[in-house]
């Protein structure tokens, strides 16, 4: 569990983009669709890092 726990300590060291208040996916992947992708793919690990952490404290 210990493992587990810093992997998503780890994920959620990097800020998810797309909680910027100026956040345009355009300005960032200047319009290529696998860079576009990659930023929701990184952000979406983070966010559910978040997530995880969060329900693993209530328990």
């Amino acid at each position: 569990m210990n493992e587990l726990v810093e992997m998503l300590k780890k994920l959620t060291k990097n800020p998810a983009r797309c909680d910027s208040e100026d956040f345009m996916v355009n300005d960032d992947c200047g319009g290529n669709v696998d860079d576009a992708y990659q930023i929701g793919y990184d952000d979406g690990q983070t966010h559910l890092a978040e997530t995880v952490l969060a329900a693993l404290e209530k328990i």
